[in-house]
C-alpha cells in the first residue's frame, strides 16, 4: 500500500490531469481526510482513522482478464499478444481490510493533517508522522511558581539585629555616632569617620552599653576596630569570603540617625565601581546603595537574605549617597586595622554628636524644653546655653560648667521617669548616660570614660521652661553614678 500526499485531490490524478479509475465522487474534501491507495484502488479515512465510503464501492468479484490489445502496427493474421492477468479484486480488498482493522485496532495514534505541505527532515510526513505535529501553545502566563520569590529579608533582620550596635564618641569632630556590628565577642567593626580622633566611645547593643577603646584604623577602606571592654552576650556576624554580584537584594541593618531601633533597608547592589575620599584619602571600589546619606548607618552590616555580611556601609557628611565596602576590602581592611594604630585626638575640647540631644519618656512640652537645653549645652560644649538653663541655685553660689569639667561629656539616652510635686517644690526623676575623656573622669570614677546617671532634679520655674535648679540622687541615694 502506498500513501498518497493529502494536498491530492479525491478523485484526480497526482498531477491533476483526470479522473483516478473508481473514484468517489462522494468524498469528503482533503484536509478532513486522509487519502490511501494499494492494487485494489484508492479510498479515504478520516484524521482519526475512520473508514469514509470507500474509493471502489461494490461487491468484490473477480475481475475477467483484460483482451490483450493488439500492437498499433500488428498486421491481420498476427498471433495476438498475451499479458499477465491482473490480481484479483478480493485480495485486494482483504489487504485493505488487515489494514483497516490496524489502523481501528491501536486506537492510540490519532491522524493529524496539518494544512499545507509541512517536511520532516526535508521530505513529505507520512499520516504517522503528522500525527505528532500539534500548533504551538501559547506562552504560559506567569504565576505565582514561575515568578522568582523576594528575600525573606523580615527573617535576616531578626537573626541579625542582636549583633547590631549603635556607636558613640566624643571626638573632635563632634560627629560621633553610627553603626557597627560584633566580628567576635569583644571585638566591633565600625566606620572611621563615626570614631575617627575619638577620646571616648561606647557601643549599645541590645540592652548593654559596653565602653570600647579604638584600637585600629584602614582610612583606606574607611574601617575602625573597636575592643569592648568585656565580651557582648550576641553572636558574632559572619563576613564573605568574596564580593556579592552586582545586582542582588541585600539588606542593611543598622541603627538611622536619631533612632533607637536596629531597622533594616533593603536595596540592590551596584558595581563596585565608585570612590568618595574622606580627608586626604580616597576610598575606592566601593558598591551604591539606595537610600539617602544617613551617617547613622555608617558602618553598618550589608547581608544577604541568610545573613552573610557582604560589606559595611559608609556614608560622609561630603557625599550625598550611600556606599558599601565590599567583603574583600572589609577583610583587608580589618587585618590593616589590626597593625595600625587610630591617631590620637588633636583638640583640647572634643565633644559628642551634640545634634542627636533627645529627651525621652512622657514630659510636658515646659519640662522639655528646659531640659534639652541644658543638656544640649553640655554636648555641645556650650557653658551659655547649659547656663541659661540652670536655676538660681547655680548662678548664687557661681557656679559654671567649667566648675564641673563637664567638657568632653557627652550625655545620652536622657530620659524623664517621673515628675511630682513636693513640699511645695517641683521634681522631675531623670536617668542619662554620659561619656567623657578619661582624663576628666567624675570623682569616684578616675580613668573611666562611661558612667550612668540618676538624680531627682530639683526644678524652678523658669516662664516657657523648667530650670535646673538641684541634683540630689535618686531617692536620696549617696552615689548618683555608677560605670557602664
Amino acid at each position: 500500500m502506498t500513501e498518497l500526499d493529502p494536498d491530492e485531490q479525491p478523485g484526480r490524478s497526482p498531477d491533476g490531469s483526470g479522473d483516478v479509475e473508481g473514484a468517489s465522487s462522494g468524498a469528503v474534501p482533503p484536509e478532513m481526510s486522509i487519502r490511501w491507495e494499494s492494487d485494489a484502488g484508492v479510498w479515504w479515512t478520516t484524521p482519526e482513522g475512520d473508514p469514509l465510503a470507500p474509493a471502489n464501492p461494490g461487491p468484490a468479484e473477480p475481475m475477467a482478464p483484460a483482451e490483450p490489445m493488439a500492437p498499433a502496427d500488428a498486421r491481420p493474421g498476427d498471433a495476438p499478444a498475451t499479458g499477465k492477468p491482473r490480481k484479483p479484486v478480493l485480495v485486494g480488498l482483504v489487504a485493505v481490510g488487515v489494514v483497516l482493522v490496524f489502523l481501528l485496532g491501536v486506537g492510540v495514534v490519532r491522524q493529524s493533517l496539518v494544512v499545507g505541505s509541512p517536511t520532516t527532515f526535508g521530505r513529505q510526513p507520512t499520516p504517522l508522522e503528522t500525527s505528532s505535529i500539534r500548533p504551538a501553545s501559547p506562552p504560559a502566563t506567569p504565576t505565582s511558581a514561575t515568578i522568582p520569590a523576594r528575600p525573606d529579608f523580615a527573617a535576616t533582620l531578626a537573626d541579625t539585629r542582636s549583633s547590631v550596635a549603635r556607636v558613640i564618641a566624643s571626638t573632635c569632630e563632634g560627629s560621633g555616632s553610627g553603626s557597627g556590628f560584633l566580628i567576635s565577642p569583644d571585638q566591633l567593626i565600625a566606620s572611621y569617620p563615626s570614631v575617627a580622633q575619638s577620646v571616648a566611645t561606647v557601643v549599645q547593643i541590645g540592652d548593654e552599653v559596653i565602653p570600647g577603646t579604638l584600637i585600629g584604623a584602614d582610612p583606606l577602606t574607611g574601617v575602625a576596630l573597636i575592643q569592648l571592654t568585656r565580651n557582648a552576650a550576641a553572636q558574632p556576624l559572619t563576613i564573605a569570603s568574596g564580593n556579592a554580584t552586582p545586582g542582588i537584594e541585600v539588606l542593611t541593618v543598622g541603627l538611622p540617625f536619631r533612632s533607637d531601633d536596629v531597622t533594616g533597608a533593603a536595596s540592590a547592589l551596584g558595581a563596585p565601581s565608585s570612590s568618595v575620599a574622606y580627608r586626604e584619602t580616597e576610598i575606592a571600589g566601593l558598591s551604591s546603595l539606595s537610600g539617602d546619606n544617613d551617617r547613622g548607618l555608617s558602618g553598618a552590616p550589608v547581608v544577604t537574605s541568610a545573613g552573610e555580611v557582604v560589606g559595611a556601609a559608609l556614608a560622609l557628611p561630603s557625599t550625598a549617597g550611600r556606599w558599601m565596602v565590599g567583603a574583600e576590602q572589609l577583610t583587608a581592611g580589618i587585618e590593616r586595622a589590626r597593625s595600625q594604630p587610630a591617631p590620637e585626638a588633636t583638640c583640647d575640647e572634643p565633644t559628642g554628636p551634640h545634634s542627636d540631644t533627645r529627651i525621652k519618656g512622657e514630659v510636658s512640652p515646659k519640662l522639655k524644653k528646659g531640659l534639652a537645653g541644658y543638656f544640649s549645652g553640655i554636648n555641645k560644649g556650650d557653658e551659655a546655653a547649659a547656663w541659661r538653663n540652670m536655676g538660681p541655685a547655680y548662678h548664687r553660689n557661681g557656679y559654671s560648667l567649667r566648675s564641673f569639667d563637664w567638657t568632653s561629656t557627652y550625655d545620652f539616652d536622657v530620659t524623664v521617669h517621673k515628675t511630682w510635686t513636693s513640699g511645695g517644690q517641683r521634681r522631675a526623676w531623670v536617668s542619662f548616660i554620659a561619656i567623657n575623656d578619661p582624663a576628666r573622669a567624675p570623682k569616684g570614677l578616675e580613668g573611666e570614660w562611661c558612667a550612668r546617671w540618676s538624680f531627682d532634679y530639683e526644678l524652678s520655674d523658669g516662664g516657657d521652661r523648667y530650670l535646673v535648679n538641684g541634683n540630689p540622687g535618686h531617692n536620696g541615694a549617696k552615689t548618683k553614678k555608677e560605670r557602664c
